[in-house]
């Protein structure tokens, strides 16, 4: 079958070196990676664009009065030894998230007769993406005229690509870009202008223009466009169509200003182009719907421009009128644009082809050793990694397992017992409310509590006072702790029983957040083993699948395991038992200092007791003689040194006898609140009335001792003093302090070994139990899976498809590149 193209005509010397040229490189592929010369058809809609591409190309564009197009077409000739055929695709674009691939539209056609239809049917796939391709393939000629499966959409941005291949065909790439409309909405028209643009302002696209000479030239917007883009009309070509208007309307002006324009005279000067202007006479509506073919088209254009006026009578003007003159002035455009680009053209190519050697470069090489090597190598270099991640002490991995060991160390330190030695909470509040008054008391009871936590205590010692954040629970006070020894006792245990209550309750704690931790770092172990997974087996989906099953299967076994050993280390303590016996003393003496330092300020403070306390209010006006306010204050020193060596009006009365003055309703700096004729209960009744004590035995008491408990030491003999009373409260609540003070030592010494003991178990247990055997597990499981089935191998080393069809593409666009290298090379030496 003989598909005609009138740009099959050969240059004359030079330009047919450079046309070889550009057909070879063309031939090689290189029009799809590098940006060579090609030719862009714009115009007003109906104005006989298609037309135009066909009678360049031959390709049978649809072109019917109507069905405009209304998508790019990109039409690409390509000379070829193998018999002509044609392949269309669809290229989706400017749409983001989606693949700027071409998919192909249909199977490859033989016939010119079938390109028509089916570039229909790919316009309705393009336009309405609703339908699906397979429908969009069963349209008939019918159906497409049905407007209704367009959609609703003006024009698309995707692109139809047409591929046409054959021995005659003269190699090329020509894009017939929709139309503008006299009548479009103003986004739409801003769209269209976008679209046009993008392919006109490449400096190596030759521009066509296609003019109707039945529209003004004002309303030509192409033309404008393309002034913009090429002032002085170097790269455009005009093109007039519809020349039989000018023969049948006899509009005399009409007709020689375009006259003028193709011979670039009078005021046609005005649309001075510098490649010109050209006449075609495209076949009509009725010749269409007759299908005509190509060679009788050009017949009839032929027969036109010799017998009807004016065109007959201007034999100067024959090389611009006719499809054939056209195609030769485009031959010649496109060789001055190659040979313009060419040094361009090259340089692209060199530096697409560096930029293609280093993808394929980070690509994973293709495998040539034994499959068998192969796999046990890539384990080896993962188990590899995995150890180095998990030694690495500056990585990632030990930064997180270090801070779920800082956690731990927390939640097991926040679990310490909440022994307070306070007789109850009331009492607790009572001395917080002195000091809050006195503040020569607070700043010594400040300065014994901070010098005793920093010379006698380790850090996790909580203060005196109740706080949540260092304790666990409720606070347990002097009398609760009184209660639960008298309550042991009438059972028949002794208070080695409640020792032994208290260390099994905070050291049942435990459990929870020692589990939480080994969980934990499970999951971070794996999180990063997993993580590296993708460095060795990302082309490899399936052998990865089965990495991740392996990986998962072996530290959840040893998950397991750790778990067990857990248990028994954290089963609570019926039995306080420890070896360091002398470091257990030290502690237990300095809390016990500690809790005895507090009762003896709370009895040195409580031996002054206020029975009642008159306050009188003096007010005191701003503006008032300052000399006058200092003599009030000079007449009450005496008062305000009693005041001081007493304790404030608060923490002694009883509640129910006065209510206490409300200091917030006073205004400040105008009163001062002076205390006067405060009078004092005996001292020992005060005491007594206060706690709510027995009465004590007034005889001396001396050399009191407590009895020896097993692995604990004995504290210091209390020495009472009976005339201040201090120390009295350490005799009654003797018993309790010593248990407080055993109770918190054990706590500090055994949680100090378990922060460190579940950390090295959890190390030993998982850690150092997956990472040394990861490596033989590995290769053990997998030498089962290829025994059960041989086939398997194959599955495990199948590349991801992606990466296959990034390789074979970069592979391709490899050799096009260096061989249009050398193609350019060689053109250069010739030429030169």
């Amino acid at each position: 079958m003989n598909h005609h193209n009138v740009l099959c005509k050969p240059l004359a010397t030079p330009g047919r070196a450079i046309q070889q040229l550009d057909t070879k490189l063309r031939n090689l592929g290189a029009a799809t990676v590098l940006n060579l010369p090609s030719v862009a058809v714009i115009g007003k809609r109906s104005s006989g664009k298609s037309s135009v591409i066909r009678g360049l190309t031959g390709v049978k564009v649809p072109r019917d009065f109507g069905l405009t197009t209304r998508c790019p077409l990109e039409v690409r000739m390509n000379t070829s030894e193998v018999e002509w055929n044609c392949q269309i695709y669809i290229r989706r674009r400017w749409s983001p998230g989606q693949s700027k691939s071409e998919k192909p539209f249909g199977g490859q056609l033989h016939a010119s007769d079938d390109i028509e239809l089916m570039l229909r049917r790919a316009q309705v796939a393009v336009l309405n993406r609703n339908l699906s391709m397979d429908m969009c393939l069963k349209l008939t000629h019918d159906q497409i005229e049905d407007k209704s499966f367009y959609g609703n959409n003006a024009f698309a941005t995707d692109v139809i690509c047409v591929d046409v291949k054959g021995p005659e065909i003269k190699s090329g790439s020509y894009v017939d870009l929709p139309g503008f409309a006299d009548i479009a909405d103003d986004y739409v028209v801003k769209r269209l202008e976008e679209l046009v643009l993008s392919y006109i302002s490449q400096p190596n696209v030759l521009i066509l223009v296609v003019i109707s000479m039945s529209d003004e030239i004002g309303n030509q917007k192409a033309h404008s466009l393309a002034k913009r883009l090429d002032p002085n009309g170097r790269r455009t070509i005009g093109i007039l169509t519809k020349p039989d208007i000018l023969s049948k309307s006899g509009d005399t002006e009409t007709c020689k200003f375009w006259l003028n324009v193709i011979e670039g005279v009078g005021n046609g000067q005005e649309l001075h182009l510098e490649r010109g202007y050209y006449a075609l006479r495209n076949p009509s509506t009725d010749q269409l719907k007759w299908h005509i073919k190509y060679e009788e088209a050009q017949l009839l254009e032929r027969v036109f421009f010799s017998n009807n006026q004016p065109w007959s009578n201007r034999a100067h003007l024959t090389h611009r009128l006719r499809i054939d003159s056209l195609a030769r002035a485009v031959n010649e455009v496109l060789t001055d644009v190659l040979l313009y680009s060419l040094p361009s053209i090259e340089k692209n190519a060199k530096t697409n082809l560096n930029l293609c050697l280093n993808e394929l470069a980070d690509l994973p090489p293709i495998i040539t050793i034994n499959p068998l090597t192969t796999i046990k190598n890539l384990v080896q270099s993962f188990s590899k990694a995995a150890r180095n991640a998990v030694d690495d002490s500056a990585g990632g991995f030990a930064e997180e397992t270090l801070k779920l060991y800082r956690d731990l160390r927390l939640a097991i330190k926040q679990g310490a017992p909440n022994l307070q030695p306070w007789v109850d909470r009331c009492e607790y509040k009572q001395f917080n409310t002195i000091l809050d008054c006195i503040d020569k008391y607070k700043k010594e009871w400040n300065e014994v509590r901070d010098n005793v936590a920093e010379d006698e205590l380790s850090w996790d010692m909580p203060s005196i006072e109740y706080n949540q954040d260092l304790a666990w629970g409720l606070p347990m006070y002097l009398d609760d702790i009184k209660q639960i020894i008298q309550t042991s006792s009438t059972h028949g245990d002794g208070i080695e029983a409640v020792r032994a209550s208290l260390v099994r309750d905070f050291s049942g704690r435990w459990r929870q957040p020692a589990f939480d931790c080994l969980s934990a770092v499970h999951k971070v172990l794996e999180s990063n083993l997993l993580a590296l997974l993708p460095d060795y087996f990302e082309r490899f989906p399936t052998f990865k699948a089965t990495m991740i099953q392996m990986l998962q299967a072996r530290i959840n076994l040893a998950h397991a395991k750790a778990l067990e050993v857990l248990e028994v280390v954290l089963e609570p303590e019926d039995d306080p038992f420890t070896q360091n016996d002398r470091y257990l003393m030290t502690l237990q003496d300095a809390w016990f200092r500690r809790y005895t330092l507090v009762r003896r300020k709370v009895d040195m403070v409580s031996s002054y007791h206020v029975s009642h306390l008159d306050w009188v209010v003096t007010p005191i006006h701003v503006n008032a003689n300052r000399r006058n306010a200092a003599d009030l204050v000079h007449q009450t020193e005496s008062l305000r040194k009693e005041w001081d060596m007493s304790v404030s009006h608060e923490a002694w009365i009883d509640p129910e006898s006065r209510t206490e003055p409300n200091l917030n309703d006073l205004e400040g700096r105008n009163h001062l609140i002076v205390p006067t004729s405060p009078r004092f209960l005996d001292r020992e009744q005060a005491n007594i009335q206060w706690t709510g004590l027995p009465t004590p035995d007034p005889s001396p008491v001396k050399n009191v001792q407590r009895p020896t408990r097993a692995r604990f030491n004995t504290p210091p003999v209390v020495e009472p003093d009976l005339d201040t009373n201090i120390g009295k409260s350490l005799m009654v609540y003797e018993d309790e302090i010593s248990l407080m003070a055993e109770v918190r030592a054990y706590f500090q010494l055994s949680s100090s070994q378990l922060i460190d003991t579940v950390p090295k178990l959890i190390e030993r247990a998982l850690l150092t139990k997956v990472i040394n055997q990861l490596e033989e597990y590995l290769l053990h499981e997998l030498e089962w899976i290829l025994k059960k089935d041989p086939n398997n191998l194959d599955k495990l080393l199948r590349e991801d498809q992606e990466i296959v069809g990034k390789r074979n593409s970069l592979l391709k666009k490899q050799r096009i590149l260096d061989e249009s290298c050398r193609a350019i090379a060689q053109f250069n030496v010739q030429a030169a």
